[in-house]
């Protein structure tokens, strides 16, 4: 689900995905591959990573 917050309003939406808790892990924990699935992603480069904090750098379409 995802909340978007200001102070007059606030939009929440949410989408059913037909596909196993596996499959939706992989597509969303591959970065490097992310404007393939995410719309308005056009660019992405990771900038560092320490452990399991990633610094990125995302260009949006």
């Amino acid at each position: 689900m995802k909340n978007i917050t200001t102070d007059m309003a606030e939009i929440n939406t949410s989408v059913d995905i037909t596909a196993s808790v596996d499959t939706v892990w992989n597509i969303i924990s591959d970065l490097d591959n992310e404007p393939k699935f995410w719309k308005g992603t056009k660019e992405t480069r990771t900038i560092s990573k320490d452990g399991n904090v990633i610094t990125r750098e995302i260009i949006i379409a």
